[in-house]
């Protein structure tokens, strides 16, 4: 896949906010396989398109992040789930409807086909849709989903703004796109686990677990690493 020729010095790849040229640069950038920065409701995030097996490689060399660690997906919709996953079970639907767009991020069984690294060990993959509109437009447009992850080197802090994530990750991507602060101040998602009985909780979040369990009207535990 060809990338883009995108120059990377920092005041010529930020931006305040998502106008439609700064969409259209960042469609442009993921179609001929880039990497890019962009703002999230949680914190900013290193996205490629979830089809991009250089992209994805490239993400995880720039953060040094563990093979054994799967990227999450982020949807403009949950209408795109079938593009990740073979079924949705009922259950799913009970906090997609009263969490999406959001910071959660659910657990699904994830189609065979897709890359090893957004999978884990037992085929599952985390899929969220967020609730930043900048961000939403851009996936809107881009029309598919994109693996995701934080914009930070393993074992730093998840950048909160466009200059901390260039700052950690300067020229390495090819797009960082400064949507301001990040308004969750650093917390990420809730992972909610519904491919096994009963639903885990792999990661605390923004969203409570008594807020989950009503949802869902079912048990919610706590995985060990919670």
């Amino acid at each position: 896949m060809t990338r883009p020729v995108v120059d990377t010095a920092a005041p010529s790849r930020q931006w305040s906010g998502l106008d439609r040229e700064t969409v259209r640069r960042g469609v442009e950038v993921l179609r001929n396989g880039g990497v890019i920065v962009v703002p999230t409701d949680t914190v900013y995030g290193l996205i490629t398109l979830f089809d991009n097996a250089d992209g994805i490689e490239r993400i995880f060399n720039i953060k040094g992040r563990p093979a054994a660690k799967p990227l999450p997906i982020l949807m403009s919709t949950a209408g795109e789930l079938p593009l990740i996953t073979p079924a949705v079970p009922e259950i799913a639907w009970r906090v997609i409807g009263g969490f999406w767009p959001g910071p959660l991020t659910i657990i699904l069984e994830g189609h065979r086909h897709l890359a090893a690294p957004l999978r884990n060990e037992t085929g599952g993959v985390g899929v969220r849709v967020p609730a930043l509109p900048a961000v939403l437009d851009l996936l809107e447009a881009v029309g598919l989903p994109v693996a995701s992850t934080s914009a930070n080197r393993s074992g730093q802090p998840p950048a909160t703004s466009g200059p901390e994530a260039a700052a950690q990750l300067g020229a390495e991507v090819d797009l960082i796109v400064d949507g301001g602060d990040s308004p969750a101040s650093g917390t990420a998602s809730t992972v909610l686990d519904l491919t096994t009985s009963p639903a885990l909780i792999r990661r605390r979040g923004s969203i409570p677990m008594s807020a989950i369990r009503s949802a869902l009207a079912a048990r919610v535990d706590y995985a060990l690493e919670a």
